[in-house]
C-alpha cells in the first residue's frame, strides 16, 4: 500500500475520540478536517462505536448483535471544517438509536464513504462510491483505496 493510499484511508477514517469515553451524550458531532485533501465531499458518514479495541472499530462492524454499533447519514457538500451532528434521530443497527445503547465505555470512530457524481446519458444524475469495485461495500473501499 502506498504513501498515497495510507494518506488518502487515515483521513477518510478520521477518528472521533478513538479511546474509551463514556458514552453520556445522545449527539455526537462529527468535524470534517481542515487537512481533507479536497475541499467538498458527498457520501455517507458512518459512526461505529466499539466495545472492544482488539480490531479497529470499522472492523468490528457485523450482521450480529455483538458486533459494534453503527449510525450513517448522506452528507452532500460536506465541506472542511464543518460539522455534521448524529443524534437520537438517526436509525442503527444493533440497537436502533444512541439513546438505546447501553451505557459503557466504547472506542469511537467515524468513516466517510466518499460518493462520486456520475451524469448519465439518460439524464439522471447519480452518486455512488468512488471504487466501481467496492459496491456498496465500505470497508473494502477503504481498503482499496
Amino acid at each position: 500500500m502506498s504513501f498515497k493510499n495510507i494518506f488518502c484511508r487515515l483521513v477518510l477514517t478520521f477518528s472521533l475520540f478513538f479511546s474509551t469515553q463514556n458514552l453520556n451524550a445522545v449527539t455526537f458531532e462529527l468535524k470534517l478536517p481542515e487537512s481533507a485533501p479536497e475541499k467538498i465531499y458527498d457520501g455517507r458518514l458512518i459512526l461505529i462505536l466499539a466495545a472492544s479495541n482488539k480490531l479497529e472499530p470499522m472492523y468490528q462492524v457485523n450482521s450480529s448483535f455483538d458486533g459494534a454499533q453503527i449510525f450513517g447519514i448522506n452528507v452532500e457538500g460536506f465541506k472542511r471544517g464543518e460539522t455534521k451532528t448524529i443524534g437520537n434521530d438517526v436509525l442503527g443497527f444493533p440497537a436502533k438509536n444512541i439513546e438505546s445503547i447501553p451505557k459503557g465505555e466504547y472506542y469511537v470512530q467515524a468513516v466517510l464513504h466518499k460518493y462520486q457524481t456520475f451524469n448519465l446519458a439518460s439524464g439522471k444524475t447519480v452518486k455512488l462510491p468512488a471504487i466501481p469495485s467496492a459496491g456498496q461495500n465500505w470497508k473494502k473501499s477503504l481498503e482499496t483505496s
